[in-house]
């Protein structure tokens, strides 16, 4: 009987604190999202048999379709309580992006689910970077084959990668002086198999099979403006503080931005040790397995960009090395121009002709060894945010 009265007055004590914290209005939906749509052709990039473009047409047409369905309320208490979803639109190897549910007030913002690290939403790159389609921070379009086969996936390749949208918490400190602290932690990485996503029910704990795990992350920024000078600074690492009885991976990135006027230049810095224990054959790695070597690289990328009236002009290049790869040195650099022109209010176009060399000392997988691929990418698109 006293566990019957204490549990029935627990019950009735959370019910008086939950409706002191009632919301004056309920849970509104709405919707938005982004159409990202291209086309390129690379020039190049064929220079033998085997070679990263061989038996590959000239050119393409690529696309990037996201739905974001927001829910949101404010409670009496002045909380913001909220779920993200981001609808995967055209992609066939996932139908979800982002999912997670979000606490907002005085104390800064708590996010749980399925969303990027700390690092990955905080980071900051050179302010080359105009284009949504194009550029050399993680494309969401590249027309050129270089590195196709390397040990990064340069299509993809950048300063701010993170685990992955794996399962996670991440919390975002309230902005002091205009310093703002993120931190995030992950059970186990996102593989596409066993780890980090969680889908529905799930019965029991994550396996030990999953390489990487207990993923911490951190990152602070620092941004500031003094009268028509504007500073943007960020810094922070990324570590995974257990696997299988193999090389630890982390990262260490910083950033920065300077504006004035219409002008903005800058640069960021990337360094990532035993990146093939990241994700194996999914994107952080190289696709080899059982790799207990230091197989660390680094980026470097500088950039600038000028804007008046709808148009912004970008330039931006990146130079990197990967290092212990079976046999040797890989380097890779890139320049890319890039432009955006404002049709209107969400409506954009953008355009860019950028130039990839990889140097290849050793490819993983069976690829050509002691290759050098060189192409000229260029690329016209569409971003429409709605």
């Amino acid at each position: 009987m006293k566990k019957v009265l204490l549990g029935t007055t627990a019950l009735v004590a959370a019910g008086f604190v939950v409706g002191q914290a009632q919301a004056a209005d309920p849970i509104k939906l709405t919707l938005g999202g982004f159409y990202g749509a291209a086309a390129g052709v690379e020039i190049g990039g064929n220079d033998s048999d085997g070679a990263p473009s061989d038996n590959r047409q000239l050119g393409n047409f690529k696309q990037n379709v996201e739905v974001h369905f927001n829910g949101s309320t404010t409670l009496d208490n002045g909380l913001t309580v909220g779920a993200h979803v981001e609808l995967e639109a055209n992609n066939s190897s996932r139908t979800i992006d982002e999912v997670y549910s979000y606490f907002k007030g005085g104390f800064g913002e708590f996010r749980f689910g399925d969303t990027g690290s700390a690092l990955a939403k905080s980071c900051v790159v050179d302010p080359g970077a105009i284009t949504n389609n194009f550029g050399l921070i993680s494309p969401n379009n590249s027309f050129s084959n270089v590195g196709r086969n390397a040990a990064w996936g340069l299509g993809s390749i950048g300063t701010c990668e993170g685990d992955g949208n794996n399962t996670k918490a991440v919390y975002f400190s309230p902005v002091f002086g205009g310093f703002q602290l993120a931190v995030s932690y992950s059970p186990t990485i996102d593989n596409g198999g066993p780890g980090g996503r969680s889908a529905g029910p799930y019965t029991g704990t994550r396996p030990n099979s999953v390489n990487t795990r207990n993923i911490g992350s951190i990152y602070g920024t620092y941004n500031h403006s003094f009268g028509s000078f504007n500073l943007t600074a960020g810094a922070g690492a990324e570590y995974g503080f257990e696997t299988n009885n193999l090389a630890k991976p982390g990262q260490y990135q910083a950033g920065l931005q300077v504006g004035f006027g219409r002008f903005a230049v800058g640069g960021s810095f990337a360094l990532y040790r035993n990146y093939t224990q990241w994700n194996l054959g999914n994107g952080f790695g190289d696709g080899t397995t059982g790799n207990n070597d230091d197989s660390d690289m680094w980026l470097a990328t500088v950039g600038g960009s000028y804007s008046i009236d709808a148009w912004t002009v970008g330039l931006e290049g990146a130079y990197g090395r990967f290092f212990n790869l079976d046999n040797g040195t890989d380097k890779y650099w890139a320049v890319s121009l890039q432009s955006t022109y404002k049709l209107g209010p969400g409506i954009r176009l953008e355009g860019e002709v950028a130039w990839f060399d990889y140097n290849q000392d050793n490819a993983p997988g069976g690829g050509s060894p002691k290759a050098t691929s060189r192409s000229l990418s260029v690329g016209l698109g569409s971003y429409i945010t709605f």
